[in-house]
């Protein structure tokens, strides 16, 4: 898995289309969040899977932590099932600026940042990005 992060509106999707899309003919599916798409849906036939707003996921499952990374534990498995496999999972971070007064939208805020650390654990290369510049966090480049 490779987790990609950074602000709102920072480049992470144009910057994961360049990295990983661009001139691959490998096959892929894009999740979305802010399109509606399920954080369960099931596409086992393609080579990368893209999982794009994790933190508007959290939102839906109204904090239910265990569901998301229920979800997540279940797309690492398809990650290992088969080789060539390549999970991409891209979050905003939500974590910084003033802490919300509403006690849900705190709760909301601190399990997501639980959750990008659980997923930046597990991942084998995390990034940030800011202004479309992306940084390493985790992990090797290519050699």
């Amino acid at each position: 898995m490779h987790f990609i992060t950074g602000g709102a509106f920072n480049g992470k999707r144009q910057w994961v289309k360049e990295t990983y899309l661009h001139e691959s003919q490998r096959e892929y599916v894009w999740a979305c969040a802010y399109d509606g798409d399920s954080l369960s849906c099931d596409d086992s036939s393609q080579d990368i899977m893209i999982l794009e707003g994790m933190e508007h996921w959290m939102k839906q499952c109204a904090g239910n932590y265990g569901a998301v990374l229920s979800s997540i534990e279940h797309w690492l498995e398809w990650e290992r099932n088969k080789e060539g496999r390549l999970l991409l999972i891209i979050g905003t971070d939500i974590s910084k600026g003033i802490v919300p007064v509403d006690e849900e939208d705190r709760t909301w805020r601190d399990e997501t940042g639980r959750l990008y650390q659980y997923m930046v654990k597990k991942s084998e290369k995390a990034y940030v990005l800011w202004f479309g510049i992306a940084k390493l966090l985790k992990g090797r480049e290519k050699e």
